[in-house]
């Protein structure tokens, strides 16, 4: 008997599914991904997405939104470029209320932390996105567009707790 794979994708509104091989889920499924984002995207269903999180706050976990990614850097202990994108995302989801965070607001929000920015973390950006990605601690939502997976955000929350 042959493995079956089944993803589901939802962002609102919008919804994506796909079942097969393990293969072939494999090398389907960024493209799969990146066309539904495309279609969102024409359609305003991301934008609408960030503006309701924002709004209602739906993401937003209770840290002081005025808490900076200087500062969860310091408190998880960042030395890598890596650790700063965590902590970044993590400024962006969970004080700022972001459902998802792209790939520009990223590469902003490091170099706000003057502490621990350095100019090749920029160059090296897609490089940690993508190890991030892989390693799963971000969720790929779709094209330069990235979540914290949930493991990483309980991490993070402990780390955190009481900044």
């Amino acid at each position: 008997m042959s493995e079956v794979m089944r993803y589901k994708f939802s962002q609102g509104v919008f919804s994506c599914e796909i079942e097969g091989a393990p293969e072939l889920i494999e090398e389907m499924l960024e493209s799969l991904l990146e066309k539904c984002f495309l279609a969102s995207t024409k359609s305003g269903v991301v934008e609408n997405l960030k503006e309701t999180a924002k709004n209602k706050e739906q993401t937003k976990i209770d840290i002081d939104e005025t808490v900076t990614t200087n500062t969860i850097a310091s408190a998880t202990n960042a030395k890598t470029g890596v650790d700063l994108v965590i902590a970044a995302v993590a400024r962006l989801q969970l004080a700022q209320g972001s459902a998802i965070v792209t790939r520009k607001e990223i590469g902003e929000e490091i170099k706000t932390a003057t502490t621990f920015y350095k100019a090749t973390y920029l160059g090296n950006l897609s490089a940690y996105l993508s190890s991030l990605t892989k390693s799963g601690r971000l969720n790929l939502m779709a094209k330069d567009t990235y979540s914290l997976s949930a493991s990483e955000k309980n991490t993070l929350l402990a780390a955190i707790s009481n900044i």
